[in-house]
C-alpha cells in the first residue's frame, strides 16, 4: 500500500488572510485540516509545522474556496517553502502562494521580487547598502543594456529596481522607442524612494558602458536635485512615512540621441543616447494640509524648514525668535529630522538647489514670502460683530496688522477682503457678511490658494531650469 502524500494547503483566515494547513480529508462540502499554531504573524511560515508552537483540528467550507478547491503551498516534500525570485514560475499561482513568497523573500532580506517585466517592492523601512552600490548599478547597466547577449539577461540576476530602469533605457537607446515606468502602492510602499533610485540609475546607465566616474554633468545634477526640491514643497510626515508625497507626478525624462545618425545612436561601444533634460506636471496637490493635519503628522515640510532656518529673520523679521507653535498651521512635531538631516539642514540645501535653478534674490523672497503668508493667515481669528451675530470682526489685531505689513495691503482693504464675500449676478455686485465661522473658512482657503499657486509656479520654475524642450 503506497502511503498518500502530505497535501499542504492554505485556509482563509480573518486576521492574517491565508494560513498554511495541511488537508486532511474532505466531503461535498467540508474539508478537514490540521492548523500550525505559531507564537505570532512574523514566525508563520510555510514549513510543514516545523516551527509550531501546536496544532489545532478544523474544518472548513469549500464554498469560501474558487472551484471549491484548498489553494496548495509552493513546499517541497518536507513541507519548506520554495521561494522564487520570478513569481511566474511559481508552480501554485494564487493569492496566498504570492503573499508567502513575498514574504519569505523580505525575509531574508530580499525587497524585490520579479512577476514577468513588473518588479514588486516590498518596503523593508531599512536602508540595505549591498544591493545599492556603485557596483552592483554597473552590474546592471553593464548586463541589461550593453552586453549584447542571448535569452533573457535578468535570469542571472536577481530582481532589482535596477533592471526596470536598465531595460527602459536599453528599450529608449537600442529600440527607439519612448519608455514609461509607473510606481505605484499605497501609502509608505516606498513609491517616492523608489522614483529617485530609478532616476538615479538611469542617469548612471546613460554614461556608457565604460564610465567609472560617478560625477554627473550639470543637466544631469539639476535633473536630480528637482526631486528633493518637489519633496520639500509636496511632501509631508504622515503615520506611516516621513516623507509621503501628498501630490501626485509625471516626470518625463527627455534625451538627445546625437546628430550621428541611427546605426552609431544603436551602438554599444559608447552612450550616445544621453540625458539632455526633464520635465514635470504635478497634480492632486493635497492642499487640505496646509490648513490641518493630524496630531502625530506634519504639514509640508518647507514650513518647518523656515521655522528652523537659521536666517529666517531675513525674510521676515518678526520671525525671529518664533517656534513651530507659533503658528496654527503648523503645530507642535514630535520630530525636526527627516531622513536623517534636521529641518534646518534641509532648509539650507533647499534654497541652495533653488538658486541653482534660476530663484535666488527678489524671486526667492518673494517665495518664502509667500510662505510665511500662508503661516500668518493660521494665527487670524474672527469674533462676532457685537452689532451683528451675522457679521464678524478680526479678533487678532496684532496678527492681523503683522500680516497686512507682510502683504504690503492695506488693513482696511484686507478686512473686508476676510469678512465680506462679493458676489455678482448678472446685473448688480453686491457684498455678503460672513459670520465667523464662514470668514475663518475664506482665510483658510485663501491661504491653501496661495500655497497651491506657488507650488505650480515652482514646479514650472524646475521646468524652465531642466526642460531640453517645451
Amino acid at each position: 500500500m503506497t502511503e498518500r502524500k502530505t497535501q499542504y494547503c492554505f485556509i482563509r483566515d480573518p486576521e492574517f488572510a491565508w494560513l498554511p494547513a495541511i488537508k486532511e480529508g474532505n466531503n461535498n462540502t467540508h474539508a478537514q485540516v490540521k492548523v500550525p499554531q505559531y507564537k505570532d504573524e512574523q514566525s508563520i511560515v510555510c514549513d510543514g509545522g516545523k516551527t509550531a508552537k501546536g496544532w489545532e483540528e478544523d474544518e472548513v467550507p469549500l464554498s469560501d474556496y474558487n472551484k471549491g478547491v484548498l489553494p496548495m503551498q509552493n513546499v517541497n516534500a518536507s513541507g519548506d517553502l520554495k521561494s522564487f525570485p520570478d513569481m511566474v514560475n511559481l508552480p501554485f499561482l494564487h493569492e496566498a502562494g504570492i503573499l508567502y513568497n513575498l514574504k519569505d523573500r523580505h525575509g531574508n532580506g530580499k525587497p524585490y521580487t520579479r512577476t514577468g517585466d513588473i518588479i514588486i517592492a516590498v518596503n523593508p523601512f531599512q536602508w540595505f547598502k549591498e544591493i545599492y552600490t556603485e557596483k552592483v548599478r554597473s552590474r546592471y547597466a553593464r548586463i541589461l543594456v550593453w552586453e549584447n547577449t542571448e535569452g533573457d539577461p535578468r535570469s542571472q540576476m536577481e530582481p532589482h529596481v535596477y533592471e526596470t530602469s536598465a531595460l527602459s533605457y536599453k528599450g529608449l537607446a537600442f529600440d527607439g522607442g519612448d519608455q514609461s515606468i509607473l510606481v505605484s502602492g499605497e501609502s509608505g510602499a516606498g513609491k517616492t524612494e523608489t522614483v529617485k533610485i530609478c532616476m538615479n540609475h538611469i542617469a548612471s546607465c546613460q554614461q556608457g558602458p565604460r564610465s567609472s566616474s560617478s560625477e554627473m554633468s550639470p543637466v544631469v545634477q539639476r535633473v536630480l536635485e528637482s526631486n528633493p526640491l518637489l519633496e520639500a514643497f509636496g511632501n509631508a510626515k504622515t503615520v506611516r512615512n516621513d516623507n509621503s508625497s501628498r501630490f501626485g507626478k509625471y516626470i518625463q525624462l527627455q534625451f538627445d540621441k546625437g546628430d550621428k545618425g541611427q546605426q552609431e545612436f544603436r551602438s554599444r561601444e559608447k552612450a550616445t543616447c544621453v540625458l539632455a533634460g526633464s520635465k514635470c506636471d504635478a497634480y492632486l496637490l493635497e492642499k487640505n494640509r496646509v490648513v490641518s493635519h493630524e496630531a502625530a503628522e506634519r504639514t509640508f515640510h518647507i514650513f518647518y524648514q523656515i521655522v528652523a532656518a537659521k536666517d529666517k529673520s531675513k525674510y521676515w523679521n518678526k520671525l525671529a525668535g518664533t517656534t513651530n507653535e507659533s503658528f496654527r498651521f503648523v503645530g507642535k512635531t514630535d520630530t525636526d529630522t527627516i531622513e536623517g538631516m534636521k529641518d534646518a539642514d534641509h532648509f539650507a540645501n533647499t534654497v541652495r538647489v533653488l538658486e541653482e535653478i534660476g530663484v535666488s534674490g527678489d524671486r526667492l523672497m518673494t517665495l518664502m514670502q509667500a510662505i510665511i503668508i500662508v503661516m500668518q493667515l493660521g494665527n487670524i481669528t474672527f469674533v462676532p460683530d457685537s452689532k451683528d451675530d451675522d457679521h464678524s470682526v478680526i479678533a487678532s489685531q496684532r496678527e492681523f496688522s503683522d500680516l497686512c505689513e507682510l502683504m504690503c495691503v492695506p488693513e482696511a482693504s484686507m478686512e473686508v477682503a476676510l469678512t465680506e464675500r462679493t458676489m455678482k449676478t448678472r446685473n448688480e455686485t453686491y457684498k455678503v457678511p460672513l459670520n465667523p465661522a464662514k470668514a475663518l473658512e475664506a482665510t483658510e482657503s485663501f491661504a491653501k490658494e496661495i500655497y497651491g499657486r506657488a507650488f505650480l509656479w515652482l514646479v514650472r520654475c524646475i521646468n524652465d531650469a531642466t526642460a531640453a524642450e517645451n
